[in-house]
């Protein structure tokens, strides 16, 4: 019954645990056993019923699981026709967590088509304005070919045979051409180097600094204002809607409540604030493109990882400072 699911962690409700007869009335030893059970539980899906292999997945000895099993094994139900048991209300976290984990795999396979079907549009977009450009450029290349061209009397119709004061005035009048080709040219090339400073410096202007992280002091706000289980996805948003610059459009922020319902039913208040913590350090991409709430539901765990490894991080800071001074101090 062992099945091999990306799921390294499960909610555990202490409040739940502690209130619980069965466990109340269990020794050190049981409480050991039954936690280490639920958690092979957890990762493979089920026990064996086999109560000396029960015992060595607790790392028990003979006489300690022979000890214990009368009481663990009255919390497991068998699961028909196997050798296996589980835990029925582990069972139903693990079946709910395995949802979670599908909605967040088919939300970021559609937030993904999503982008690539805008970002094809915008391609198609400029490619009009590209090709405007490139056919403007070319006019006066051409126009100067055609006027040379009609003053060498290359073209059809034209007399070839023509004096010499002809060829005089023509050869005159070329070079005046030229003169006020070169000078237009040395214009239009003033003027697009002139466009595109202008273009540079407002793209710089427009382009805003790097955002400053929320501290996890703001976020402790959320979860002190909201109880686990009293949040709704409106309370997701408006916390998401505090990580922007500006209000995104209303389009946008309809497709975000269905991911933040998710987020609202499926976590407390607590592991919401810290995975958004944490996904201030895993975005903006390269490309500068802001995250969203499919984004956090999609790598959720990865979010939350990274925010207690800077929690730590900045927790142990101030500790190797100080040691460094005094190492330099010796």
């Amino acid at each position: 019954m062992s099945e091999n699911n990306d799921l390294p962690w499960f909610k555990f409700y202490p409040k739940d645990f502690m209130g619980d007869k069965n466990v109340q009335r269990m020794s050190p030893l049981e409480v050991g056993v039954y936690i280490k059970l639920l958690c092979h539980q957890w990762e493979a899906g089920s026990v064996p019923v086999c109560r000396e292999t029960a015992g060595r997945i607790a790392g028990c000895t003979t006489e300690e699981i022979e000890e214990v099993w009368p009481k663990i094994a009255d919390l497991f139900e068998r699961i028909p026709n196997t050798d296996e048991m589980r835990n029925p209300r582990l069972h139903k976290e693990r079946e709910k967590a395995i949802e979670r984990r599908e909605r967040a795999k088919k939300a970021g396979k559609a937030s993904g088509r999503s982008r690539s079907s805008e970002q094809n549009a915008e391609q198609n977009a400029e490619r009009p304005v590209q090709q405007n450009a490139e056919q403007n450029a070319e006019r006066p290349v051409q126009q100067n070919a055609e006027q040379n061209a009609e003053l060498k009397g290359e073209r059809k119709g034209e007399p070839h045979a023509r004096s010499v004061s002809d060829v005089q005035s023509t050869e005159v009048q070329s070079t005046d051409n030229q003169k006020t080709d070169v000078q237009k040219t040395e214009k239009t090339s003033d003027s697009s180097e002139s466009a595109l400073a202008s273009a540079s410096d407002q793209v710089r202007a427009n382009t805003p600094a790097k955002k400053k992280k929320k501290s996890l002091d703001i976020l402790d706000v959320f979860v002190q204002k909201n109880e686990p289980g009293e949040i709704d996805g409106g309370d997701v948003v408006g916390l998401w809607l505090s990580f922007r610059d500006e209000r995104p459009p209303e389009k946008q922020l309809k497709k975000q409540g269905a991911a933040a319902k998710r987020l609202a039913d499926d976590y407390t208040p607590e592991e919401i604030a810290r995975s958004m913590y944490g996904i201030q350090y895993l975005y903006p991409h390269s490309d500068g493109e802001a995250w969203d709430l499919f984004d956090l539901e999609r790598k959720f765990q990865k979010c939350f990882d990274q925010a207690r490894s800077e929690i730590e991080s900045n927790t142990l800071k101030p500790e190797i400072e100080r040691t460094m001074e005094a190492i330099e101090d010796l």
